[in-house]
């Protein structure tokens, strides 16, 4: 795909969609596959990669790109009530995935070393659920 290809729907996932009361297991297998593609674009367009992770000035598409994966976001957490939840969630999972590829890229995940991300993310979504449940908890106080 090029760049110009995630606006206008070109981007967008069947397996990702709203689905409201989704559970959070059903949660983590989308995200569980979502960060494998992550790892597999940063291991197989490495240059790309470097360059979607620097600072641009707003393009239309650029902007609607963002959109798009903030929707997405929104989709991978629906399961969550709270959209302070949601945006800290996205953080989250990508400082996580981006950590992971960079520590890839540089080799220091190999032999031994290697990790399937999926321990990650159940454990990142542990801790959010908890977050949320006590979010959730405290708008009903």
């Amino acid at each position: 795909r090029g760049a110009g290809d995630a606006g206008a729907g070109g981007g967008r996932s069947e397996a990702v969609q709203p689905a409201r009361g989704r559970s959070a297991a059903v949660g983590a297998e989308t995200l569980i596959r979502t960060s494998h593609a992550y790892l597999k674009f940063a291991r197989t367009r490495p240059a790309l990669y470097q360059l979607m992770l620097r600072k641009h000035t707003p393009t239309p598409g650029l902007v609607a790109a963002t959109g798009e994966l903030q929707e997405y976001s929104h989709k991978l957490y629906d399961w969550m009530a709270s959209p302070e939840i949601i945006a800290e969630a996205t953080f989250a999972l990508f400082a996580m995935m981006h950590g992971i590829a960079a520590l890839e890229r540089d080799g220091l995940l190999e032999g031994d070393m290697k990790r399937d991300p999926a321990f990650a993310i159940s454990a990142l979504l542990g801790g959010l659920g908890q977050l949320a449940a006590k979010k959730k908890g405290a708008i009903k106080a």
